[in-house]
């Protein structure tokens, strides 16, 4: 657990020392930023001394912000992933101070870590001195759609602290100052500064932002939406991602971070708001693997050569050389709908955010705990966020859950399971389907079902065998749980936790498949081990496990194994002779056929002695005869071989 200690504490006149001047030259945009001494202004009335004991600092910040530990990795986790980090939100949540920490290889230079963990290649000159250790500043110019940015980052020893702003309102000075305290306060535990070390921080006052405000050029006469507004109809993010609205018409015109926020939500609640290019690196500080190869549900960042680009891949070609995504663009488009299928060829610059511990890419059956599996809500729901355990909504006007685009034989499954809780009024619901033959969405592609809204969990067998149009490629399921929510501001939440193709006609397991012992074997001993291995079962219905039932018999005895889920039977047989055997499954309602015959062979039992007849005529311990004639009696045998 993390170890802070807070003093309420009266605030001492501070003083800046120095004067210093740099040029610094980095971004994607390459843009320069002039650095100097600059002085904060007076601070407020009361500020918190806060003393992170567990990652070595303390600082001080105002009263008036808030704070909170939000987020912590292992020790064993990639040394590219933040340790530890603390944000501090300013009371109009316009603005945010974020400490990250990391650990790194104490042989590695500040120049190399920042190349391999933030991706920063340029050169970088020490420009600043905070807690008496070497820091290096970075601005970032703010583009259309992205927020102010300042960082410093300071290696001290194993570890690596960057004090990073973060403001929505680029003209926020008061804020600004907040952050010039932070870094004249930061100090780092077990550090020794000397007393003729100045405290040196460049002037970051930010340079002329690209503006928002209307009416202007430099953003195509898109403004900035308010958070709560939501984007182009979706239910507003918990986080602070914004939409843009047009200059003249007020219409919402997307924001690409915005789009990648609502249908990766872990993501967009994880980070930082940041602009499209940076989305990688710091989806990867938290942990997310991010690598180069694309898989449905994944964020992809500038594909195609996008500049500052993020989207939503919807499909994978079996070769992974080709995706499908749904997007949206800074004051350029909303995305026609969640069904939007924008083809792209894999580029060799292309970066893919999974899904936490990347996981498997279902194909017919998703249980939804911390991944989407590229499934899109629309913006029929109020709200909506993926729980850990499942999808939860509160629906609106025809909300609907759209899967990825798939490709399922209706052949080999007739119905639709899905895992639901509902509290809704409206107890109507639909799935839509398209198929490889018709890919347009009609009531001639839909099958209805009733809901229970009892709010308790219950699986719903959705029949789709009886449309006829329910043949060939399946190519994209839409699940509308209800077809209205409630509006009295009731309890209506729905969840989803699994949706999955089955069948309803039980198919039968296939037959176990047996292993040993070999057919036609021979044994000395009565007692044998028989065992065999699971045939599979082509719809794993009702259950996805099977039992197994054996029996084995000779001429005039048999034994039979009852239902177990062993795979194995340990069996003592009365005599010698030749036994047969086999082995058939069940999956709770259905047997499989038997499967094959085999027979093996028990001998246990030893011969007699033979015995020796001395030879012929020879009646004391010696003979004369040279050549004489050796008998004796044959052995019996009671077995069987």
């Amino acid at each position: 657990m993390r170890k802070y200690k807070i003093w309420w504490i009266g605030i001492l006149a501070m003083s800046f020392f120095g004067v210093l001047g740099y040029a610094l030259s980095v971004n994607a945009q390459a843009t320069t930023q002039t650095l100097a001494l600059s002085t904060p202004a007076p601070p407020e009335p009361t500020h918190v001394y806060f003393e992170n004991t567990e990652w070595g600092y303390s600082l001080e910040y105002p009263e008036s912000w808030q704070t909170q530990n939000s987020f912590t990795s292992t020790h064993d986790a990639p040394l590219y992933v933040i340790r530890n980090e603390v944000r501090f939100t300013s009371p109009s949540e316009e603005s945010f101070i974020v400490i990250d920490v990391w650990e790194q290889e104490t042989a590695t230079s500040i120049q190399d870590w920042l190349a391999d963990v933030e991706r920063i290649t340029t050169t970088l000159q020490s420009n600043a001195n905070i807690s008496g250790q070497d820091a290096f500043f970075v601005s970032r110019q703010p583009q259309c759609g992205d927020p102010l940015i300042f960082s410093v980052y300071m290696p001290f020893k194993n570890r690596v602290f960057k004090i990073k702003y973060i403001s929505l309102d680029h003209q926020n000075d008061a804020d600004i100052e907040v952050y010039k305290r932070f870094l004249h306060t930061f100090t780092v535990i077990g550090a020794t500064p000397s007393p003729q070390t100045p405290i040196k921080l460049p002037d970051i006052t930010p340079l002329a932002p690209l503006s928002c405000e209307c009416p202007n050029t430099e953003c195509s006469n898109c403004y900035y939406a308010a958070r709560t507004d939501g984007c182009c109809g979706y239910p507003a993010l918990s986080k602070n991602w914004q939409c843009s609205r047009d200059c003249i018409t007020h219409e919402f015109k997307g924001n690409c971070v915005w789009w990648a926020a609502y249908t990766r939500q872990d993501i967009g609640n994880a980070i930082d708001p940041t602009h499209g290019g940076n989305w990688g690196t710091s989806a990867e500080a938290k942990g997310f693997p991010v690598d180069h190869t694309p898989k449905i549900g994944d964020i992809v960042v500038n594909p195609d050569n996008i500049s500052n680009h993020v989207a939503y891949v919807v499909w994978v070609s079996p070769d992974s050389q080709d995706y499908k995504v749904s997007d949206m663009g800074w004051c350029h488009d909303c995305g026609d709908t969640p069904e939007e299928e924008k083809p792209h060829d894999l580029g060799a610059d292309d970066e893919f955010i999974h899904c936490m511990g990347n996981p498997v890419i279902p194909s017919n059956d998703w249980s939804f705990t911390n991944c989407p599996f590229g499934w899109t809500p629309s913006k029929g729901f109020e709200v909506t966020f993926l729980s850990g355990a499942a999808w939860v909504f509160n629906p609106g006007n025809d909300p609907y859950l759209l899967s990825p685009i798939i490709s399922v034989s209706a052949s080999d499954y007739n119905a639709i399971k899905i895992d639901m809780i509902s509290h809704v009024n409206d107890t109507a619901g639909r799935i839509y389907f398209t198929t490889a033959a018709n890919s347009s969405w009609g009531e001639d592609k839909a099958v209805a079902f009733t809901l229970n809204n009892d709010g308790q969990p219950h699986e719903y067998t959705i029949n789709m065998n009886g449309n006829s149009n329910w043949q060939g490629t399946i190519t994209r399921i839409r699940i509308d749980p209800v077809g209205v929510g409630d509006s009295d501001g009731s309890n209506d939440d729905v969840t989803i936790s699994r949706i999955r193709f089955a069948n309803t006609v039980n198919v039968p397991p296939n037959p176990p498949i047996l292993q040993s012992p070999a057919n036609g074997s021979l044994h000395n001993s009565r007692s044998l081990t028989l065992s065999w291995q699971d045939g599979g079962d082509p719809d794993n219905q009702p259950r996805n496990y099977r039992d197994y039932n054996a029996e084995v018999w000779a001429s005039g005895w048999s034994q039979t194994l009852d239902w177990t889920t062993s795979t194995s039977w340990q069996v003592t047989v009365p005599n010698d002779g030749v036994y047969s055997w086999r082995v058939r499954a069940g999956d709770g309602e259905l047997p499989s056929a038997w499967s094959e015959t085999r027979t093996f062979q028990i001998d246990a039992s030893a011969p007699t002695q033979a015995s020796n007849v001395r030879p012929n005529g020879w009646t004391g311990p010696y003979t004369g005869d040279t050549t004489p004639s050796f008998a004796w009696n044959a052995a019996s045998d009671g077995g069987s071989g």
